[in-house]
């Protein structure tokens, strides 16, 4: 594969992960297992992509708690996002 094919490539997964963050959650991201006592995949709930995608599309958001395991995503997404556009700026 030549240089400009993987730069595309790299390109267009940027533009994935800015897209679809569930998907980028997923993808990139790991947590320990105390229990296993290693890192393993992120997986998220179905309540927790409902919140991420509610991020994405409106401007303002009241959540409650759940009973549910929660991560603190909001300023997580947007510390994410700043940190893979600062890596576009490299192309």
């Amino acid at each position: 594969m030549d240089q400009k094919t993987q730069r595309l490539l790299q390109l267009k997964e940027y533009a994935r992960i800015l897209k679809d963050t569930p998907y980028a959650l997923k993808t990139y991201l790991q947590t320990y297992d105390n229990t296993q006592k290693k890192y393993v995949p992120l997986e998220l709930f179905p309540d927790q992509i409902e919140l991420i995608n509610d991020y994405d599309t409106y401007n303002e958001n009241i959540t409650r708690r759940q009973g549910f395991p929660r991560l603190p995503l909001h300023g997580y997404l947007k510390k994410y996002r700043w940190r893979v556009l600062q890596n576009l700026k490299g192309f």
